[in-house]
């Protein structure tokens, strides 16, 4: 009786310790597996996070570019428009303003690089150019009064990022000696253009 009972105590015992044995390397292993299972997540949610940062960069170095570039041609060939009308020749003529169809986009798209006043001021700088250009497309050309109306246009532009400084920009000498960046970081910019436009201009070189 004795040794029948210490058997099976001895046996459900080893059952026990077996069980016990089993249960410790299962939890041992679905330890493992979640531990490099979650590893495994993380490095794949770390390396997407990386290449939609990358992305974000570039999309915003784009954007910004051709910002830039729409607002340095209507610059230049504001001022080499004004001077042209102002010349009296007979082949004077307007210089229509070229614009990147996906300028809005691009504007809307840069809105954790610029606040609310800033995205005000592009939008108007905009505003200005497509004004420039339908005056353009419905310009007669045998009417100088029409010239008159371009060049007020131009003007305005100016006007909107240089102020009562306009008529020294309109003297400087863009082909030779003065750059975009010298245009837009003097001291007759208005200061709120001046921001805007250098905050631009760092997003661009960014991408270099």
């Amino acid at each position: 009786m004795t040794k029948t009972f210490f058997r099976e105590m001895i046996s459900a015992t080893a059952i026990i310790i077996g069980t016990l044995i089993g249960a410790i390397c299962s939890y041992l292993i679905a330890k493992s597996t979640t531990n490099k299972s979650t590893k495994v997540q993380n490095e794949i949610f770390n390396e997407s996070r990386r290449l939609e940062e990358n992305i974000r960069k570039k999309n915003t170095c784009q954007y910004a570019n051709i910002l830039q570039l729409d607002i340095c041609t209507a610059i230049f060939q504001s001022i080499r428009s004004i001077r042209n009308i102002n010349s009296n020749e007979n082949d004077k003529y307007p210089i229509y303003i070229p614009v990147n169809t996906q300028y809005s986009k691009a504007i809307a798209f840069l809105t954790d690089d610029f606040n609310l006043k800033e995205m005000s001021y592009l939008y108007q700088l905009y505003g200005i150019i497509e004004k420039i250009n339908y005056d353009i497309k419905n310009l007669d050309y045998k009417n100088n009064r029409g010239y008159d109306s371009v060049k007020i246009d131009f003007e305005i532009f100016l006007e909107k990022l240089y102020g009562k400084n306009m008529s020294i920009i309109l003297n400087l000498d863009i082909d030779n000696e003065i750059s975009y960046e010298e245009l837009i970081s003097n001291n007759f910019i208005k200061a709120g253009y001046k921001i805007v436009l250098q905050k631009l201009n760092k997003i661009c070189n960014s991408s270099n």
